[in-house]
């Protein structure tokens, strides 16, 4: 019996947020991560590569990190971005849905923010920020954040509407 029902079982206090993991043992991992995020409306990050997406950008990265990182390739398609990290355990699917915003500082750099929690501190964004070996299109940058920032762009044509 895991800890927390282990802890109801005895009286103990409920536990005041309930994670659901999903393990895959057996077979078609891909798949039932990609089946299983499809039926979600919940905020769903998945903690490997989707290979399932046909990229509009591909390029070598580095994901920064406070203890140096790992090296992989980064994807974007019109429908998520992935990293596929050549670490174990440090590649991530993210859907636009996923993703409140990302930022660059220029064509080697790319900061995504996503609503995958930060350790234990629920209410917050996790940050993963890619040095790019090879520079991202100004271009294909800016069609990301369209895609990410619709509303924002909505609002910008009712307020300026002669631009």
């Amino acid at each position: 019996m895991s800890a927390p029902l282990a802890a109801l079982a005895s009286g103990g206090r409920r536990p005041l947020i309930a994670h659901v993991v999903y393990r895959f043992d057996v077979g078609g991992l891909e798949n039932g991560v990609v089946n299983l995020a499809n039926r979600m409306d919940q905020r769903f990050v998945a903690a490997m590569a989707d290979s399932s997406f046909s990229p509009l950008w591909r390029g070598k990265a580095k994901h920064l990190t406070a203890l140096g990182g790992s090296n992989g390739v980064v994807l974007i398609s019109a429908n998520a971005i992935v990293y596929e990290a050549d670490a174990p355990g440090s590649s991530r699917t993210w859907r636009l849905q996923d993703i409140e915003n990302v930022s660059t500082t220029g064509p080697f750099d790319l900061t995504i923010s996503t609503f995958e929690r930060e350790g234990s501190n629920y209410g917050s964004h996790r940050t993963f920020r890619f040095q790019l070996k090879e520079a991202l299109p100004e271009r294909t940058y800016n069609e990301l954040w369209r895609r990410l920032n619709p509303a924002h762009l909505s609002e910008q044509k009712e307020n300026h509407p002669n631009e």
